[in-house]
């Protein structure tokens, strides 16, 4: 069974990029993965993916990660706000995206496990969307930078510090 790619529906807001040293690949950021090993993927076949964990085998790093090209774009976007960790606000000069979620185990087990394996809209087989690459393989890197207005839009978050803070204090009341 063929997969749609939505890369082209990713592009309205997965810009800009910066390009990034492999060892500073993290949890819960998005990355343009343009070459591995020999291989180059640009255009609608470059590999954008979600990052999960990293895990060492047999002395190889190895970087686990969803391959988002076959997702639709609106189940990304639900697992972010899931992921979201409200206590850290959406300021102008917020770090990334993985400083804005909650924090898991380095290898990514609990994420996985509790937010990824049974959501068949973001990994299954038919997507066929799991990857593991090895981080000495990986050759040109680029992080995706959500622009701080545009990312507030995506997970429906125009709030201030101040509101977030109200909204804890209400809902710890």
């Amino acid at each position: 069974m063929a997969t749609t790619n939505y890369i082209n529906q990713y592009l309205e807001f997965l810009k800009p990029e910066r390009r990034v040293a492999k060892n500073q690949m993290k949890q819960g950021n998005i990355y343009r993965i343009v070459r591995y090993g020999g291989d180059t993927a640009r255009g609608i076949n470059a590999r954008y993916v979600f990052v999960i964990g990293r895990v060492v085998d047999k002395g190889n790093i190895k970087i686990h990660c969803i391959k988002i090209n076959n997702i639709k774009p609106p189940f990304l976007i639900n697992l972010l706000k899931r992921l979201r960790d409200k206590s850290k606000p959406i300021t102008k000069d917020y770090k990334d995206l993985s400083s804005l979620l909650k924090s898991f185990d380095a290898q990514g087990k609990r994420l996985f496990e509790g937010y990824i394996k049974n959501k068949t809209q973001i990994y299954s087989y038919e997507l066929g969307n799991y990857r593991t690459y090895f981080l000495d393989k990986l050759q040109y890197v680029s992080e995706v930078v959500f622009e701080y207005e545009e990312l507030g839009k995506l997970l429906n978050e125009n709030t201030t510090p101040e509101e977030v803070i109200k909204e804890d204090r209400n809902e710890n009341d």
